[in-house]
């Protein structure tokens, strides 16, 4: 609204050079920002920034982010009632978040499992939940029948090893026999050295 400073043709010539949006995507910058936090030039460029590292320039990239940030909204908010977290997830925390959800493509009934994993510790952390998800990733688990596949399979491996017999650690030595005349000097020779000790 109103006319705006020559100031702010500049910068948005140089966002288009630096972003490489799309017009629509421009308009969209604004109109989002001047929704969530007025115009400020701050907090659109941090705005940009963010669509930047999500390599968003058209309105079809944008239009993905958005059902995509919904999504990880919806789970958000999942995550947050059932670990009973009565403050805001930090940055670092959102961007696991991102990760499990946008990169790993993992629905909440899987990160529930790796939640319920958390039950009995006493303030669990994301990087712990963070770690057993990875983990599943990169063993190229991808739905929850696959991860309850591999639990089975992991759990009877260790009925497994449990019921195998172990060996003895014990070797058997032959005992060796002493005469009564070497068990006489033995302890004379424990007696002996007890005197001296004494004397």
């Amino acid at each position: 609204q109103g006319i705006m400073s020559p100031s702010w043709y500049m910068d948005i010539d140089n966002w288009f050079d630096k972003y490489r949006f799309d017009e629509d995507v421009m308009y969209t910058l604004f109109q989002h920002c001047y929704d969530h936090n007025g115009l400020a030039k701050n907090y659109i460029l941090k705005v940009a920034d963010n669509w930047h590292n999500k390599n968003i320039t058209t309105a079809i990239d944008l239009d993905k982010y958005y059902l995509e940030y919904e999504k990880v909204k919806s789970i958000r908010k999942k995550i947050i009632k059932k670990l009973r977290i009565s403050r805001p997830l930090t940055q670092y925390e959102d961007d696991m978040l991102e990760t499990w959800v946008i990169n790993y493509k993992y629905d909440f009934e899987v990160i529930e499992v790796a939640l319920k994993k958390t039950t009995g510790k006493y303030n669990p952390s994301f990087n712990y939940i963070n770690a057993i998800i990875k983990n599943w990733h990169e063993l190229g688990l991808k739905t929850i029948e696959d991860i309850h596949a591999h639990f089975a399979k992991t759990s009877d491996k260790k009925d497994i090893k449990a019921k195998k017999p172990h060996s003895s650690q014990h070797i058997n030595f032959t005992q060796r026999e002493y005469t009564n005349e070497q068990h006489d000097t033995f302890f004379s020779n424990i007696v002996l050295e007890q005197q001296k000790q004494e004397a």
